[in-house]
């Protein structure tokens, strides 16, 4: 006797500033950070190189914004999490390298997150990180949350 798949658990979101991908109507917000969650504020921290400025670290989210989607076999199956890159940039804006950190379990969140990133170009550094180094080092959280 076959049995009926049972519904993905409900997940509170993220707290504030993470990068939410989100499927479904939003529901309350939670003043509780998520337990499981690897990161809490925002989705880009630094790690080393050249240190972000304000305006480059928001054209960056802005950018990874412009590009994220929920694979649609993770959202077919359930499947919800954080996902946590260390994302290489150089001065030119070019991703010369991509891993993951911390994985969400999903073999489909994860490999949307490294495509988000792999062999692209993103903003290019502005004169004030140029001075410092030639690349900058980045930790960055993505949470698919499906509701």
């Amino acid at each position: 006797m076959l049995q009926a798949p049972q519904p993905a658990p409900r997940r509170r979101p993220p707290p504030g500033g993470q990068v939410d991908m989100a499927i479904g109507s939003v529901p309350e917000r939670s003043l509780m950070p998520r337990r499981d969650s690897p990161t809490i504020g925002s989705p880009l921290s630094y790690v080393s190189g050249a240190k972000p400025s304000l305006d480059w670290g928001s054209a960056f989210q802005q950018w990874v914004q412009r590009r994220m989607f929920y694979p649609r076999a993770a959202v077919q199956a359930g499947e919800d999490g954080a996902v946590v890159l260390r994302v290489t940039v150089e001065k030119d804006g070019r991703i010369s390298a991509v891993r993951v950190t911390t994985s969400s379990g999903s073999r489909w969140l994860d490999s949307a997150s490294l495509s988000l990133f792999r062999d692209q170009m993103g903003p290019a550094f502005p004169p004030e990180m140029v001075e410092q180094q030639n690349s900058t080092t980045l930790t960055f959280t993505t949470n698919y949350i499906l509701r």
